[in-house]
């Protein structure tokens, strides 16, 4: 069941939970909820998490598909809706890349406007990546710094 503060939260108030607990503690602790709306209710009721993660890599396997940003942001954000709704508690997106950067500014403003309290971006150049995990066996091109800076600016400006 789904608690009455989760009903009545606003998607803004767990942007703002997220930078208060920020400025609280040295070191919040998050679970991942990539996949099902249900284990936000868990973590609705476990004080011990103080935040959930969304992670690119969990969602994909969830999905059976390789982790290469291949999972439409739309599939991914409809999945973020659900759990949204089961807790009021802060949801930081693992956002792999980011896509292009022509697509960026308008890729966060969705972001935000499910709730998202947190957006990761990795260094790495846009399109198919290749898995983190894989160091041994793929070659990893980073971005530009420029590129990547951009981006960075961007997705400031959206906040």
């Amino acid at each position: 069941m789904v608690s009455d503060k989760s009903f009545f939260n606003t998607k803004n108030n767990c942007r703002i939970s997220l930078k208060s607990l920020l400025n609280e503690k040295q070191c919040i602790i998050a679970i991942d909820t990539s996949f099902i709306a249900m284990i936000g209710v868990f973590v609705e009721h476990i004080k011990e998490f103080d935040a959930m993660f969304y992670s690119g890599l969990c969602d994909s396997t969830y999905r059976a598909k390789p982790d290469k940003e291949i999972v439409s942001l739309s599939d991914r954000l409809n999945t973020i809706n659900d759990i949204m709704e089961a807790t009021a508690k802060p949801l930081i997106f693992d956002f792999d890349t980011g896509g292009k950067t022509e697509d960026f500014y308008s890729n966060v403003q969705k972001i935000e406007k499910s709730g998202i309290s947190a957006v990761m971006i990795e260094d790495k150049t846009p399109g198919l990546k290749k898995n983190s995990l894989l160091d041994q066996m793929v070659k990893h091109e980073l971005a530009n710094p420029d590129e990547f800076a951009k981006k960075i600016r961007i997705g400031k400006k959206c906040n």
